[in-house]
């Protein structure tokens, strides 16, 4: 897949102090005691976008199952929801602020409705809400006592309360984690045949691996051999709940081995990330449906065909962006590239003038639409103001 645009990404975690401290986002019921929905979905910009209905009107939601139930300030407000809480909430790159949290009356998707569920609040000014144009999101304490199946080859979801309706075969049931007050499905991968790497699913990052920081180094720590470090670099390309991901020095990655259940990927490549939980995002559905039984705590992979899946490889630049303001800049270097700098503006791209695109196009759509392309010309502006065209190449 080629890819040169902005990595956007939610993950919200709260935090967790003193056990007694901490509040439950697990709450709110289905109204149903049978239930079994085919949802919809379209996919924005690496979002699952789907539409339910509260306040009986339709709204557009992203589906992220590492975040927990959100809705705009406007929203918010339109239905009457009172602050109930307010807590301190982390965004997928471990910056945090706090964040009031709500309790919605009534949620329906297809024609199941939750009610009592907990929320956070998501500013209208919010990147999410202002360039994909939704009034929330759809997070994983609202499915607490659901079944999900993701069949990103038909494009919807389905939810349901048994998990019989979706004749999984039992025997590719993994144990899933819970380590959080919104049930976040954390899941055990083998990233050796006998090393394990206990990481979030999450629907919100449109990746198919990112490895943790904290993660890398326990490996390292244990002389483990799993990874190969296949170059080195210092900045950041990523876009969270709270703003830009600090930046960094990162690695990029191969994962010569990695096991989801019984299915094994080859030639896995990842970057590191500032963040205490790995991540395996919406890349890895482009190989098979997933079911998460929440009420189960089980884990369900079922690929598309059977063997060792070669996993399609993702370009990466020697330079990528980032967004400052309303201007597209370098944002992360790789490697020994030292003809641009962190912050130089991105006039062109191939001769395609950035200045004169919507922000929320550019964060969206990739910039480059050569599959084949190995190399790129692009026009920066320096801190100087000096103006000149470099050429960048895939690693």
């Amino acid at each position: 897949m080629l890819r040169y645009s902005v990595l956007l990404a939610l993950c919200l975690c709260m935090y967790t102090g003193m056990a007694q401290d901490v509040f439950s986002f697990t709450q709110g019921k289905p109204e149903q005691k049978r239930y079994y929905e085919e949802i919809p979905y379209e996919k924005v910009g690496g979002k699952i976008i789907v539409t339910v209905e509260i306040g009986g009107k339709p709204r557009r939601f992203i589906w992220d199952t590492g975040a927990t139930v959100l809705l705009t300030e406007s929203l918010a407000k339109e239905l009457g929801c009172k602050v109930i809480q307010s807590m301190p909430l982390y965004d997928a790159y471990n910056q945090v602020d706090t964040a009031k949290i709500i309790r919605v009356d009534k949620i329906k998707i297809g024609g199941t409705s939750f009610h009592g569920v907990p929320a956070g609040i998501l500013s209208d000014h919010s990147i999410f809400a202002v360039c994909f144009g939704v009034d929330g999101f759809i997070g994983s304490n609202i499915c607490w006592k659901s079944v999900v199946e993701f069949r990103d080859d038909e494009q919807k979801i389905i939810l349901t309360d048994r998990l019989k309706r979706l004749n999984m075969p039992k025997q590719r049931g993994i144990k899933m984690l819970h380590r959080s007050q919104q049930s976040s499905p954390i899941i055990p991968v083998k990233v050796a045949e006998n090393m394990v790497l206990e990481l979030l699913f999450d629907t919100g990052d449109g990746g198919f691996l990112q490895i943790s920081e904290r993660n890398y180094n326990q490996f390292i720590a244990a002389d483990s051999g799993v990874f190969r470090i296949k170059e080195v670099g210092h900045g950041s390309n990523s876009v969270g709940l709270w703003g830009n991901a600090p930046k960094m020095d990162k690695l990029l990655l191969g994962v010569p081995y990695f096991g989801v259940g019984t299915s094994v990927f080859k030639n896995v490549s990842t970057e590191t990330m500032n963040n205490d939980n790995s991540r395996m995002g919406l890349g890895l559905l482009d190989y098979g449906r997933v079911v998460i039984d929440y009420s189960r705590s089980r884990f369900y992979f079922m690929p598309f065909t059977e063997g060792e899946i070669e996993v399609k490889p993702e370009k990466i630049w020697e330079v990528m962006p980032t967004f400052m303001g309303d201007k597209l800049v370098i944002g992360l270097i790789w490697g020994d590239f030292k003809e641009v700098a962190i912050g130089d503006e991105i006039l062109e791209v191939n001769g395609i003038k950035i200045t004169e695109k919507d922000p929320c196009q550019l964060l969206i759509e990739s910039l480059v639409s050569d599959e084949d392309a190995d190399q790129m010309d692009l026009l920066i502006r320096t801190a100087s103001g000096e103006e000149k065209t470099v050429v960048i190449r895939a690693i």
